[in-house]
């Protein structure tokens, strides 16, 4: 059988999908719709950039598009160089909202999201 995920990290992330609208603080009473892994490719500048997850999330306000960046550690190889282009997606599609995780695979437990990026128009004013 061919491994789907790149990670631990992400393997985890995904067995834990179902519970992650409601770990958000900026989203009430989210409801998961849909989950895809590296479902989208971002053009960026004269790069791309594709997130590890595209989730939809049901919450009071509509249905949100979620797009997350799944790390173990912020001193992993390539850290930085993702965390420009995901800070830049992020500038560029603003129609999405951009999460970074932090997952401890060894106590298999998240250690933080981090919001990115707003959520997109009207959702940021009613919300945040």
């Amino acid at each position: 059988m061919t491994e789907v995920f790149k990670s631990n990290e992400e393997r985890l992330f995904w067995g834990m999908v179902n519970a992650v609208p409601q770990m958000l603080p900026d989203i009430q009473d989210g409801v998961l719709l849909s989950a895809s892994y590296e479902a989208i490719t971002l053009r960026l500048g004269g790069h791309s950039y594709t997130p590890d997850f595209l989730l939809h999330v049901k919450s009071f306000y509509g249905s949100l598009p979620i797009l997350f960046e799944i790390k173990g550690s912020k001193k992993q190889k390539g850290y930085r160089e993702t965390r420009v282009k995901l800070n830049e997606a992020a500038t560029i599609y603003q129609m999405f909202m951009f999460y970074e995780v932090l997952i401890d695979y060894r106590s298999r437990s998240f250690t933080s999201f981090e919001l990115i990026s707003r959520p997109p128009f009207p959702y940021y004013w009613v919300v945040g």
